[in-house]
């Protein structure tokens, strides 16, 4: 059997195999900045002659790296279009939807913060009805907030909008069909628009006017929650109270994230009477 070109090198741990570290060598590093260590040993992992090293052939890795960024970044927001086309300010309209506990306030919050930070004149707007949490902010589940104003209809929001680069609208399943209408108006105006609410019911079925919002809109953005039950992507808000009203203000003590296959339309009555008609054919001869 041959016999390897083993060597202790003096500093090291162990012996070391010039062959088998001479592959395993960084290719920006020159020979120089591997062999000179700090007290005139060899070591890879040499700090002051990696930073002093000439780095080759980072280029093309930087650019890849910045390239994988930007993708990931655009998956949650869209890229932020020039503000000007043929003389004309552009504006869009941005859906983020999905189920209760999804983080869709979160992910609304976020991007406004980005765009107050990039000195653009933002104007919120949150449903009167929903008196949660705070009645002058938009407060997340998790405590984050952005001050916001209250208003009655969607048309009350052309009052307040004039001035405004981005218009944020939370809530939007309380508004009312007269919301899409709203939504373009302010887009053909040169406003970015950015509608965050709930895409469906509490029985399953497309929530007005997210659906309609879905249609028209440039980006749409779909979160997902956490199945309560078995912790799948949870696509529905189940209620856990009996109450047969559509609309109904709650959090954690009235509503649950599930899953398809975990989710019982309409509630502890329906759950009832999945569980009466299962023991009724259980018992059955």
């Amino acid at each position: 059997m041959a016999r390897r070109n083993v060597e202790a090198v003096p500093g090291d741990i162990e012996p070391r195999n010039d062959a088998l570290m001479a592959r395993a060598r960084p290719q920006n590093l020159g020979a120089s900045a591997y062999r000179r260590g700090s007290e005139g040993t060899r070591g890879p992992f040499n700090v002051k002659a990696i930073r002093e090293a000439p780095h080759r052939n980072t280029a093309a890795p930087l650019h890849r790296n910045t390239a994988r960024r930007r993708a990931l970044s655009s998956r949650m927001e869209p890229h932020v279009y020039h503000p000007f086309a043929d003389g004309e300010r552009v504006g869009w309209i941005e859906v983020i939807c999905g189920s209760m506990f999804s983080g869709k306030t979160e992910e609304l919050i976020r991007r406004l913060r980005r765009a107050r930070i990039a000195r653009q004149r933002v104007e919120v707007f949150k449903p009167a009805v929903d008196t949660r949490y705070a009645e002058d902010h938009v407060v997340s589940h998790d405590a984050r907030q952005i001050p916001s104003v209250r208003v009655e209809n969607a048309e009350q929001i052309l009052r307040h909008a004039d001035d405004a680069d981005v218009v944020g609208i939370d809530e939007a399943q309380f508004f009312g069909p007269d919301l899409v209408a709203v939504a373009e108006h302010l887009a053909r105006k040169g406003r970015r628009v950015l509608v965050a609410g709930l895409d469906q019911d509490y029985l399953g079925r497309p929530f007005e006017p997210i659906p309609q919002l879905l249609a028209v809109a440039e980006h749409v953005t779909k979160l997902h929650a956490i199945c309560a039950v078995c912790g799948a992507p949870a696509n529905h808000s189940q209620r856990l109270v009996p109450e047969g009203s559509r609309v109904l203000l709650g959090e954690k003590e009235a509503y649950e994230p599930r899953c398809r296959r975990h989710f019982v339309p309409g509630g502890p009555d329906a759950q009832q009477l999945r569980l009466d008609e299962y023991v009724r054919e259980s018992v059955r001869p």
